[in-house]
C-alpha cells in the first residue's frame, strides 16, 4: 500500500508539473508504450498532439456507450479556436494519466484487518470508564 501511495504521489506531482512543462514527463519512469506515445505527443505539441488526440478519441469511442455523441464533442472542440488547449487537456487526462495510472501497483486488502489487529495485540490502555 505504501508503494502504491508513493507511486500515486509521484505520478500526480509529475502530471501537475507537466501542465506547465510537459517535458517533465520524461522524469517519470513507470511507463509503457501508451504512456510514451502520449508523453511524446504532449512534449512535441502541434500536429503530433492533434494526431494523438484523434487516436485517443477513436479508442474512447470503442468503449463509450454513445460514440456518436463523443465524436460530436470531439469535432466541436477540434474546430474551436482553442483546439490545442482541448487537445492538451484530453491527451493529458485521458491519454497520459489513465495509461500511467493503470500501471500503478495493485493494493491488496487481503489480511489487512488481521495484521492490523496483531499490531494492537500487546497494547494496554489505561482509560477512565464512563
Amino acid at each position: 500500500m505504501i508503494r502504491h501511495i508513493n507511486n500515486y504521489y509521484e505520478l500526480s506531482r509529475v502530471t501537475i508539473q507537466a501542465r506547465i512543462n510537459p517535458s517533465v514527463l520524461f522524469n517519470y519512469k513507470l511507463v509503457d508504450n501508451d504512456c510514451k506515445f502520449y508523453r511524446n505527443a504532449l512534449v512535441a505539441g502541434g500536429s503530433q498532439l492533434l494526431k494523438a488526440w484523434s487516436i485517443l478519441n477513436e479508442r474512447q469511442k470503442k468503449k463509450n456507450g454513445s460514440p456518436e455523441n463523443l465524436q460530436l464533442i470531439y469535432e466541436e472542440r477540434y474546430n474551436s479556436p482553442n483546439r490545442m488547449k482541448y487537445a492538451r487537456e484530453e491527451v493529458m487526462t485521458y491519454g497520459w494519466w489513465n495509461s500511467a495510472n493503470a500501471l500503478l501497483p495493485d493494493v491488496s486488502y487481503e489480511g489487512i484487518e488481521k495484521n492490523f489487529n496483531k499490531l494492537l495485540k500487546n497494547i494496554n490502555c489505561d482509560c477512565d470508564e464512563p
